[in-house]
């Protein structure tokens, strides 16, 4: 299986004056034959970071004379349940012996650059429960702040390396991200995701990972897709983020947790159609230029 790095002189050399590689790598991928995988996957961060979060509480809250330590004490429970078993299910994918599911060039114990911020987030996400909830009366406000947090995390992510990629496009990765090796140009935040999502959770593999490599290299219009997304998420998510952070220091503590952790996915939702129209236009223009070389 060849390297990020060993695609980088294939690509130069296939590519003529015009930037465009010969023919147009396809991706191996289709969405309506993982369908199953796709909506078990996301029904779990659902569950996990928006449903049991919201609707538990205010059930429990509303229905029940359980104290508030106690109520807690059952939501982060349950979503410590079904945390667990997403995580050791997706690093079981990542270090079994069969490596189909590892970043290309990687070893036994190489995990991608998804996993890393996965398990990184959930332990400080889990710090902030553990404040928050220390005491017989809960800091409902601290508790609010995983997901507004997290989500200024990632979009500063996306704002700062897709910003460098673009103003700075010999700017090289200084560690491993993923299938992108120590030294190699640094690529959009979008990349990673789609890259460690499709091959562990959705099942594409290392075939998928280096289909996309190959696709990135090729065509000019897909990077620029790319690096459009990464803005437009990480713009967006910053801008929420902060804002819902504002309003955790401002307004009621009962009607801010919900916000907090329903806001972000109400943004999600508004903001799908919006991508998937963005990617099929794209799209649709790559394979036009590709048909007019």
């Amino acid at each position: 299986m060849r390297t990020i790095e060993d695609s980088d002189h294939t690509a130069l050399n296939a590519q003529g004056s015009s930037g465009l590689a010969p023919t147009l790598p396809s991706l191996p991928y289709n969405l309506n034959s993982r369908r199953r995988s796709i909506a078990i996957n996301f029904s779990i961060i659902l569950l996990t970071a928006c449903v049991l979060p919201v609707l538990l509480y205010y059930i429990l809250y509303n229905c029940t004379t359980l104290k508030t330590v106690y109520i807690f004490s059952i939501v982060t429970g349950a979503e410590g349940v079904f945390t667990l078993v997403d995580v050791s299910r997706r690093t079981y994918l990542l270090l079994r012996q069969n490596d189909d599911s590892r970043p290309l060039g990687g070893d036994r114990w190489t995990i991608d650059f998804f996993h890393f911020n996965y398990v990184l987030n959930i332990a400080i996400i889990t710090a902030l429960f553990v404040a928050g909830t220390a005491s017989q009366t809960p800091h409902l406000k601290l508790i609010a702040l995983p997901v507004p947090y997290l989500l200024t995390y990632l979009s500063t992510e996306f704002i700062v390396f897709t910003t460098i990629s673009i103003l700075s496009p010999s700017a090289r990765t200084p560690v491993r991200i993923s299938s992108i090796p120590p030294g190699a140009p640094l690529r959009p935040p979008v990349y990673t995701i789609i890259e460690d999502i499709v091959a562990v959770n959705g099942g594409g593999g290392k075939a998928y990972r280096q289909a996309l490599d190959d696709r990135y290299l090729a065509s000019p219009l897909f990077r620029k897709m790319l690096a459009e997304l990464s803005l437009f998420w990480g713009i967006g998510g910053f801008v929420v983020g902060i804002v819902l952070i504002v309003l955790i220091g401002t307004i009621d503590e009962q009607v801010v947790y919900g916000l907090a952790w329903a806001v972000p996915w109400i943004w999600v939702a508004a903001c799908t159609p919006l991508t998937i129209g963005w990617v099929r236009r794209r799209l649709a223009q790559e394979k036009a230029s590709w048909k007019r070389k």
